[in-house]
């Protein structure tokens, strides 16, 4: 599958490429980084390339009540998802958009923040669909 991020005209760029790209600040000279930085990298490659978008445990997992998936990783106390779907028919997987929350954190205001992104990249994602224009090649 082709990976590409989705564009967004409001935000001035890609929400998925903004929030990945912290990541890849100061890997250069901190290996814990690199390490984080082609764990993460590797993830996203295993969904696009050989999960072909079917969701996985502990690689990914679906978001009930939503189109988007989401990519998991785990980096110290915090989780952090990516968020995607897959348009099958042209063999691409949209990366929308990321975010972090605290590990194990399963309180309200978490879940209404995880449910405000899920709805975001819901909403990207059909967005993408209407106009397949909004893309970027994926760069991480």
């Amino acid at each position: 599958m082709e990976i590409i991020y989705y564009s967004d005209d409001c935000s001035a760029g890609c929400p998925a490429k903004q929030f990945l790209d912290k990541y890849k600040k100061g890997i250069e000279e901190n290996d814990k980084k690199r390490n984080f930085y082609k764990k993460f990298k590797s993830r996203i490659d295993i969904e696009a390339n050989d999960l072909k978008g079917e969701t996985r445990d502990p690689i990914s997992a679906p978001i009930k009540g939503h189109t988007v998936k989401e990519i998991k990783i785990t980096n110290k106390n915090k989780e952090i998802r990516l968020l995607y779907d897959c348009n099958k028919e042209e063999d691409k997987l949209i990366l929308t958009n990321g975010f972090e929350k605290p590990y194990g954190s399963s309180n309200s205001k978490t879940k209404r923040d995880n449910e405000r992104h899920y709805a975001t990249g819901d909403y990207y994602y059909q967005e993408y669909l209407k106009n397949k224009t909004k893309i970027k090649k994926y760069d991480f």
